[in-house]
């Protein structure tokens, strides 16, 4: 059923049932938010959407208000902006004045609403006391001071990673988003996957920052730092410099960082490869004993952290090759202490990552596998424009050790890709030959869940991918039941993949997510080694690390 509103005075077409902010917002009318997030039940917390409807008393909340029929809509009437105004003020009245050198300036959500509506001075004297930050966890930190109680975090944490770390706590004017016990997020049972901060308009959640261990070293005058760049980082530091993305950044990338001056820099794709080789050595010999299974894939910390801390007796059945970061950091310590380029001093070893959980991993590492910084994404950019460097200049191919890759290594950075990389890679520990085509169409796709058969020679196999931890925890609950049916399972903690992740650019349009995929699957299609065991770096740098493991 079709009927007519208006909204600012013009005629619109709208369908019973339909969102007032989706409608309005489909006309091109920015009405302003903070509680509201796309796909989620809306809960008209922050009242930043209301609009005035002729015949009523009260300014209605656009997001958790229907179309009706004859509806008269005004978006930003007097009434109007004098309310969100009101709303703004007081928010900025217990807020922090600390924007110049705030992480988030430039990309605060509350900023943008105070220039927005002209405001260009505090109002209300502030009435709240400033609460200490929280820096128990080496992923994540939390100011409670910059918090405006848009209880986005608590949905993102409850919602989609069921993992239950934040709530709401007091009431009134004493409401607060706290941890269970106010023990801190590195002593609940956060997962350091960085998805709150992701969803968070101000500063109140940021990454654990280790740009200072970065700065501190490359001022040293004899330093050998080295850095090391996954392949979920990708073509994201280009775009968020405003630059067109090459299809493979990672010369783009590594030109940058030796300008910084890193002495050399690898790519960790080549770790991915190891992992995959030994991941599908190790299925092949559990599917021939018929013990421990299904597989569960490792490369997640966050999904590795929640599966110890929810279902602790399944923990054994996940590999037990380690994580790229850590395969890489392992190789980089060994080829520098006995390698062609051996060194009498330990290199200083800077991770790249899309992820804030790697942070945490990198404190659980022994000392031959130490990384001794891990910066996301977003870090990156900040060091950047930090040194001031030109991105525009000519990329310069490189081509240090280690940096050999097969494409399969660039796929596993989407939620699918770690499994079609272990599939290709099964075929020969399983004694067969591969295909022609050795592309796995199952495990492509960005549904939250994929089950299906797959089949190598007279193996079948069954398979479970999926993205968001409320996905793994039905998959779990399945598990316990006594499903039996699955070989190989692969999760991961951020919803669609590394590519993601809680360290990614803020504010990504799911448009460029999107292309970002297709340029891995593109390149993937385009290069000759297209699998984990034809990498000619692979076998040998494969034995050097079983021999030190």
């Amino acid at each position: 059923m079709t009927f007519t509103i208006h909204i600012n005075g013009q005629a619109v077409q709208v369908k019973k049932g339909e969102a007032l902010l989706s409608v309005i917002r489909e006309r091109g009318i920015l009405l302003p938010t903070l509680c509201h997030m796309e796909g989620f039940i809306p809960s008209g917390a922050c009242r930043l959407c209301v609009v005035e409807v002729k015949g009523t008393d009260e300014l209605v909340p656009a997001c958790s208000s229907q179309v009706a029929e004859w509806m008269e809509v005004y978006t930003h009437s007097p009434k109007v902006i004098t309310a969100r105004k009101a709303i703004v003020e007081l928010l900025i009245a217990n807020h922090p004045d600390d924007c110049l050198y705030c992480e988030r300036n430039g990309t605060c959500e509350l900023q943008d609403l105070a220039g927005s509506l002209g405001l260009s001075e505090r109002k209300f004297a502030p009435h709240r006391a400033l609460a200490p930050v929280d820096r128990s966890c080496p992923s994540i930190l939390r100011d409670p001071s910059k918090c405006v109680l848009c209880g986005r975090c608590i949905r993102i944490c409850n919602e989609v990673q069921v993992v239950g770390s934040i709530e709401f706590v007091g009431k009134g004017n004493q409401t607060a988003i706290g941890t269970a016990l106010n023990q801190g997020f590195n002593l609940n049972t956060c997962v350091k996957c960085g998805q709150c901060i992701k969803v968070c308009p101000t500063a109140a959640l940021t990454e654990y920052s280790h740009i200072p261990r970065v700065q501190e070293m490359l001022q040293q005058p004899d330093h050998f730092a080295v850095a090391t760049i996954s392949p979920a980082v990708s073509s994201s530091p280009a775009e968020a410099l405003g630059l067109k993305p090459p299809k493979d950044a990672f010369h783009f990338t590594a030109q940058i960082l030796k300008t910084m001056g890193f002495k050399e820099v690898f790519d960790t794709s080549f770790a991915s490869d190891i992992k995959t080789l030994l991941d599908a050595r190790e299925l092949a010999k559990r599917i021939k004993e018929k013990k421990q299974l299904p597989a569960f894939t490792g490369c997640c910390p966050s999904w590795t952290k929640y599966l110890a801390d929810t279902y602790p007796d399944h923990a054994e059945n996940l590999f037990h090759s380690g994580s790229p970061q850590q395969i890489m950091g392992s190789l980089i310590r060994n080829f520098y202490r006995k390698g062609p380029d051996a060194q009498s001093k330990e290199p200083f070893i800077l991770s790249i990552e899309p992820c804030t959980a790697r942070k945490y991993e990198a404190t659980q590492y022994t000392a031959d596998e130490k990384v001794d910084a891990v910066i996301t994404t977003r870090e990156l950019v900040r060091l950047i424009r930090y040194y001031g460097i030109d991105v525009s200049l000519p990329v310069l191919p490189t081509a240090p050790p280690l940096n050999r890759r097969s494409s399969a290594s660039k796929l596993s950075v989407v939620s699918g890709g770690v499994t079609e990389s272990v599939i290709r890679s099964l075929y020969p520990e399983l004694g067969q030959k591969e295909p022609a085509e050795i592309k796995c169409q199952e495990c492509r796709g960005q549904k939250p869940r994929r089950d299906f058969r797959f089949s190598i020679g007279k193996q079948e196999l069954g398979v479970a991918i999926v993205s968001g931890l409320n996905q793994a925890r039905k998959l779990m609950d399945e598990i316990v039941a006594g499903r039996d049916d699955l070989h190989l399972v692969e999760v991961m903690a951020c919803p669609g993949g590394c590519i993601y992740g809680g360290g990614q650019p803020m504010y990504e349009q799911e448009k460029t997510i999107r292309n970002r995929i297709k340029a891995l699957y593109d390149l993937d299609a385009e290069e000759p080694i297209k699998t984990a065991h034809r990498n000619p770096g692979a076998p040998d740098v494969l034995s050097l690390f079983e021999s030190i493991n």
